[in-house]
């Protein structure tokens, strides 16, 4: 009777305790397990399967690689994903935070007593490695905000740099335009004659008063072709080439301004070098500069052009190198058809730089032609 009394007694405490000899009550709450941990209860594992709908599998180890690629496509890593199993839920986590929960039953308990010996030690760990990880997980948290404050700072940055770019090549366009004009009026190549005009920078142009442009939309052709004009072929004499500015003038209108940009635009080679050579004071307007530049283009002009280069002296503002350019250009002119030797060239030339140079660089530039 005694010894039915004590087999009772034992189904009864198995029964209320369990596989593991505990009370469901005193087992250990909160665990925290590696993903790959062979700590962590195969149930557990499978139930993880099953709430991601992969298939069934006889073992654990069949699960875990398909466990793994699960979590890949999701868009985790496997080695960073910690298991938390409390007694009513199944947490995976990573850094980002928890990413999936699974509940348990009250009646089920997922976790499984391991290690027995040192128990209390290892549930210390536990705890420690908890508390860390909440740690970690704040100091990320902390890391994401100041990131995305960057982030915030480097795209408003960006749009600083690329309005400057923006308002920069606009200027440098702008720079480019008023250089190509200006280049196009001193080297001879003439601005668009054409019905439709490009937009100009502020050039000589500015000098005369401004008037309203006025278009040829009106008219049908094309506007009369002007060639460039030389002043060295004797057959076409400038008398002969100014019929064609002045009929490309009348067809697009041009004003004042106009009309004297585009005569000095079209000159070339002797001509262009008179028309630098005429003074500010007679290119005021475009008829006085015609009968300035037709004089000059005329057979007696080399006599005006010997006369230029007896008084032609240094300005204040010109350098040496410029003043002797400047004398060699206007000899070419009055003298450069004619049959003179080295010798007489250099001593004109030797003379009039002599006469023409500043005071206080007249010693100096006469020891370097000596």
């Amino acid at each position: 009777m005694a010894d039915d009394s004590e087999s009772l007694i034992t189904e009864i405490v198995e029964e209320t305790t369990g596989d593991e000899g505990l009370l469901p009550s005193a087992r250990p709450r909160g665990r925290l397990y590696s993903l790959n941990s062979s700590r962590l209860p195969t149930d557990v594992i499978k139930r993880i399967a099953v709430e991601l709908r992969l298939p069934g599998t006889a073992s654990r180890a069949d699960t875990y690689p398909m466990l793994e690629g699960k979590l890949e496509e999701l868009g985790h890593e496997p080695r960073n994903v910690q298991v938390r199993l409390d007694e009513d839920s199944i947490e995976l986590m990573d850094a980002e935070g928890v990413f999936l929960q699974i509940e348990v039953p009250a009646e089920e308990d997922p976790a499984e007593e391991d290690g027995r010996e040192g128990g209390g030690d290892l549930r210390a760990q536990l705890d420690e490695a908890c508390s860390l990880n909440e740690c970690l997980q704040r100091e990320v948290s902390e890391l994401k905000i100041r990131l995305a404050k960057a982030n915030t700072r480097v795209k408003e940055l960006w749009g600083q740099q690329c309005a400057l770019l923006a308002e920069f090549d606009e200027q440098l366009a702008e720079a480019e335009a008023k250089i190509e004009h200006l280049r196009a009026a001193s080297t001879g190549s003439p601005p668009s004659i054409t019905g439709e005009r490009e937009r100009e920078s502020p050039t000589v142009s500015d000098i005369f008063t401004e008037q309203p442009r006025r278009s040829n939309a009106h008219r049908r052709g094309k506007a009369p072709p002007v060639e460039p004009f030389t002043g060295e072929n004797e057959a076409i004499r400038f008398d002969d080439w100014l019929p064609s500015l002045e009929r490309a003038a009348t067809w697009n209108e041009w004003a004042e301004g106009d009309r004297l940009l585009q005569l000095a635009g079209h000159l070339r080679s002797r001509a262009l070098q008179e028309w630098e050579l005429i003074s500010d004071s007679n290119k005021t307007t475009y008829s006085l500069a015609v009968k300035t530049l037709k004089c000059r283009l005329d057979p007696g002009s080399k006599t005006l052009a010997a006369q230029d280069f007896r008084h032609t002296v240094q300005s204040e503002t010109e350098s040496v190198g410029d003043f002797i350019r400047r004398l060699e250009r206007i000899f070419r002119i009055a003298y450069g058809r004619d049959g003179i030797n080295a010798e007489a060239r250099d001593a004109l030339l030797y003379d009039q730089l002599h006469e023409g140079l500043r005071y206080e660089n007249n010693e100096s530039t006469r020891r370097i032609w000596r």
